[in-house]
């Protein structure tokens, strides 16, 4: 309980949250006074537009508050996600980069004229769930190259297994589509947001530091 309630305090810290918090309670109260007084205060019709244009105007600023609110609350939220790790083997890490590759929502049948564009799309998409992965599971800086390796086993038996006697004259041959991957998951190993994500082999770090000890 203490813990929700100190959520609620960080919560509250926001300052649309806040705002929304205080303003939009006022502009129901004062929609609901309004259609209170609105049978003795709108006879005539320019009483009445008044009325009409404070009632829109006040719910107008509630919408507009609350999604602001919600919007600033779901980027603190985000930012403040703790993501719950799951040590895998060795063996488990890379099975489960071969099912990355192997199934990716990427485009089997890229245009030949948009060769450029499908590397990018294909490179997005296969980033996205790598770094999913890494945020779920350890992973150190050693095995990075036999992950890549099998998600990208997986990237081609995907559009080997797709294309494989649907070659048109609108999309690029099997192999043409095969030489573009490659590239692809060579970026990746030099990717700054996903060696960052890597853990660090304490055993290979002490190895560095007697080394760089040595050398002096």
């Amino acid at each position: 309980m203490k813990e929700n309630a100190m959520d609620f305090g960080s919560i509250l810290h926001l300052r649309w949250v806040r705002l929304a918090f205080v303003v939009i309670p006022l502009c129901m109260m004062g929609i609901s006074l309004i259609f209170y007084l609105k049978p003795r205060m709108g006879r005539g019709i320019s009483g009445l537009a008044v009325l009409t244009a404070s009632i829109q105007a006040m719910a107008a600023l509630s919408v507009v508050l609350f999604f602001t609110a919600l919007r600033q609350y779901l980027k603190y939220k985000d930012a403040h996600r703790v993501v719950t790790k799951s040590i895998l083997s060795e063996k488990d890490l890379l099975k489960g980069a071969f099912r990355l590759g192997r199934f990716s929502s990427i485009d089997t049948a890229p245009n030949p004229e948009h060769q450029l564009d499908w590397s990018e799309n294909v490179w997005m998409a296969i980033t996205a769930d790598l770094m999913d992965f890494l945020d779920e599971h350890p992973v150190q800086a050693n095995l990075l190259g036999p992950i890549l390796d099998q998600c990208e086993k997986g990237v081609r038996e995907l559009l080997t297994s797709d294309r494989k006697g649907k070659e048109d004259e609108f999309s690029l041959p099997l192999d043409g589509i095969l030489n573009l991957v490659g590239p692809i998951f060579r970026d990746m190993k030099r990717d700054p947001e996903i060696l960052k994500l890597l853990q660090v082999n304490p055993s290979i770090s002490r190895r560095s530091e007697r080394v760089v000890s040595a050398s002096r």
